[in-house]
């Protein structure tokens, strides 16, 4: 269960057929994933991920290639998602507004190991305190999935809550690796 708008009420998790943009009442019905256009998959997972998480802030990014391309950003501050013209992470390193969107060093962790990375206090965890992003936005909670086969790294879901410590939960951790797995499932 996640906060709503910072009040004392709970919002329900949704089901799994709601987080799956083929088989969700809340989308157009079509008969195959491979029908939908990339931007009307990312929105809806990208949303999911931060209605059903406690996240402030989701961004969603796709392997292509050997590179990892930020593709959608999702934000409770003003209620949207952006779906991005593919940036490349490989570009953000080499600019020096590389701080602004993401911790690149957690997310190269993530994309070399294929493992979730999670902190419930971001400016204490050692992995990453010392990433230029981290000390300058201060988040707390911190939740990185990957989207993945069993060999081939799809992409990944990053989230981040600045207001609280252990912001994501066990259920929230599941909810996501549904999400996560119905994406890599979609997007293979």
């Amino acid at each position: 269960m996640t906060a709503s708008n910072g009040s004392d009420e709970f919002k329900p998790m949704i089901s799994l057929q709601q987080l799956n943009p083929v088989t969700s009442p809340n989308t157009k019905k079509c008969p195959a994933a491979d029908q939908y256009s990339l931007a009307e998959l990312l929105v809806p997972w990208v949303k999911c991920a931060l209605e059903n998480t406690g996240a402030e802030t989701a961004i969603m990014l796709l392997a292509c290639g050997d590179q990892l391309l930020i593709q959608a950003i999702a934000s409770t501050e003003n209620d949207t998602v952006r779906v991005k013209q593919a940036i490349s992470i490989n570009t953000l390193a080499a600019l020096e507004e590389q701080c602004l969107l993401l911790p690149l060093s957690l997310i190269n962790h993530v994309a070399r190991t294929f493992e979730r990375v999670l902190t419930g206090n971001a400016l204490q965890d050692e992995r990453i305190m010392s990433d230029p992003y981290i000390q300058l936005t201060q988040p707390l909670s911190i939740l990185c999935e990957p989207i993945r086969t069993s060999t081939k790294l799809i992409g990944m879901m990053y989230l981040e809550n600045h207001q609280v410590q252990d912001a994501f939960t066990e259920a929230h951790l599941h909810a996501l690796n549904a999400l996560c797995s119905q994406a890599a499932s979609a997007l293979e």
